[in-house]
């Protein structure tokens, strides 16, 4: 009888050992799960972080970038107003050089009418004196039409 009482113990201490086991099973399953789903969450959380991180990076280096730029415009801008003041300033010097060539220019030629002044009293002499033959012959001429 005793064999026969142990039996069913036995077969209920199994199916408790299984019922436990199982329970055990399901259990870390349960965890496993759970752990996996708590590191899929914090895996979630940490790649929304680092694309916060990110996005606040490519935030800082596009202001970084416009700014250098907006310095790098004013750079421009104040020598563009510097190459015009100077192409202004070197206007200003050829008309200048232009009224100095054409002073120089007049003075050439105030000088050749000086020379030219100065040979006209020649010419004019020159002139009369080639002319008195002119003359001499034409009253010769007239007086002898004028004897006829």
């Amino acid at each position: 009888m005793v064999n026969q009482l142990n039996s069913p113990i036995q077969e209920t201490f199994h199916i408790s050992t299984f019922f436990l086991l199982s329970h055990r099973f399901l259990l870390c399953r349960c965890l496993q799960k759970e752990r996996c789903s708590t590191a899929c969450v914090c895996l979630g959380h940490s790649v929304e972080r680092s694309q916060a991180e990110l996005l606040k990076m490519n935030e800082m280096g596009q202001h970084s970038a416009e700014h250098k730029a907006e310095g790098m415009i004013r750079e421009l801008e104040l020598e563009l107003t510097e190459l015009r003041k100077r192409s202004a300033e070197m206007g200003k010097l050829a008309q200048r050089d232009d009224y100095i060539s054409r002073l120089k220019s007049l003075k050439d030629s105030h000088a050749n009418q000086r020379e030219e002044l100065r040979k006209l009293p020649e010419i004019c002499l020159s002139a009369i004196t080639d002319l008195s033959p002119l003359k001499v012959q034409p009253n010769k001429e007239m007086q002898e039409y004028a004897a006829m």
